[in-house]
C-alpha cells in the first residue's frame, strides 16, 4: 500500500510541478520581447500540459490501487474480513513490487486496541479521519496561497498586454494571449486541487466528529461502521493525494496529538 501511495504522490509532485511550470513560463513570456526567447518559452508551454495530463493520469491510476489495498486492509484488521484466495493473487501480481513471501493481511496493519468488530472500525476510521482532515486542511491552505499568487500573475500577465502597441508584431501578440490562456489554466488546475482538498477536510472532519458519537455511545452495528467506511472512502477517493512532503512534515505533531487524545 504504501509503494503504491508512493508512486501516486511521485507522479502527482510532477503534475504540481508542471502546473507550476506553466503558471512561470506565462509571465516570464509576457515581458519577453526576442523572438527566439519567446518561441522556446512557447514551446515549454505546450509540452507542459501534457506532462501534466500524464502525470494526473498515473497519479490516478497508482492512488486507485492504493486506495483498494487500503480498504481491504481496513477491512482486514477491523472485521476479519480477508480477500478471497483469487483477489490476494491478483493484488500481488497489480502491486509488483512488494515481497511475495510476506502475506499482505496476515497482520494487523492499525494501532487500534479494540477487539475484532464495527468498535474496532469505527476507532480505526477516527484515527484515520484525524489524519486526514489536518493533513488535508494544511493542503488547502498551501494551495491558497498558490492561487493568490497565479491571480496576481495573470493580473500581470492581463496588463502587459494591454500595454503592447498597436503596431506590435502580431506573431509575439499572439504568443502573449497564448501565455494568458495558460496562466488562466494553470490558475484553474490549482483552484480545482484546492476544492478538492478543502472538501476532503470538511468531509474527514465530518466523519471523525461522528465516529466520536459512536464510540461514546457505544453499542455500534456493523451497518453504522459500514456505512461510516464508505462515506470517508467516497471521500478519500475523489481527492489528490496528500503531498509527501506536508505528510513527513506534520506527522510526529500528528501522532503525538492522536496519541494524547486516546489517553
Amino acid at each position: 500500500m504504501r509503494s503504491e501511495f508512493g508512486k501516486s504522490k511521485r507522479w502527482y509532485h510532477r503534475s504540481i510541478c508542471a502546473s507550476l511550470g506553466m503558471l512561470l513560463l506565462s509571465v516570464i513570456l509576457v515581458p519577453c520581447s526576442s523572438g527566439i526567447s519567446a518561441v522556446i518559452l512557447g514551446m515549454g508551454l505546450f509540452i507542459l500540459p501534457m506532462l501534466l495530463f500524464v502525470s494526473r493520469e498515473f497519479s490516478l491510476e497508482h492512488q486507485d490501487r492504493a486506495e483498494y489495498i487500503r480498504r481491504s486492509l481496513m477491512l482486514a484488521d477491523a472485521l476479519d474480513h480477508k480477500p478471497s484466495k483469487i483477489e490476494l493473487a491478483q493484488l500481488k501480481i497489480d502491486v509488483g513490487s512488494i515481497d511475495r513471501s510476506e502475506p499482505l493481511f496476515d497482520k494487523r496493519y492499525y494501532d487500534s486496541k479494540i477487539a475484532v468488530g464495527p468498535s474496532r472500525l469505527i476507532d480505526i476510521l477516527a484515527e484515520s479521519a484525524f489524519f486526514t482532515h489536518n493533513l488535508s486542511k494544511r493542503v488547502a491552505y498551501i494551495l491558497g496561497g498558490i492561487i493568490c499568487v497565479g491571480v496576481v500573475g495573470l493580473f500581470f500577465v492581463l496588463y502587459m498586454l494591454l500595454s503592447i502597441p498597436v503596431g506590435h508584431e502580431i506573431s509575439l501578440v499572439v504568443a502573449k494571449w497564448a501565455a494568458l490562456v495558460m496562466s488562466f489554466l494553470a490558475a484553474g488546475d490549482f483552484s480545482y486541487l484546492f476544492r478538492r482538498s478543502f472538501c476532503l477536510s470538511i468531509a474527514s472532519k465530518n466523519v471523525l466528529s461522528k465516529s466520536d458519537v459512536f464510540i461514546k455511545n457505544g453499542n455500534i452495528s456493523a451497518e453504522d461502521a459500514m456505512e461510516l467506511a464508505d462515506e470517508y472512502n467516497c471521500a478519500v477517493i475523489q481527492s489528490p493525494p496528500i503531498p509527501g512532503a506536508i505528510y513527513k512534515y506534520m506527522l510526529k505533531s500528528l501522532n503525538e496529538a492522536w496519541r494524547k487524545r486516546q489517553s
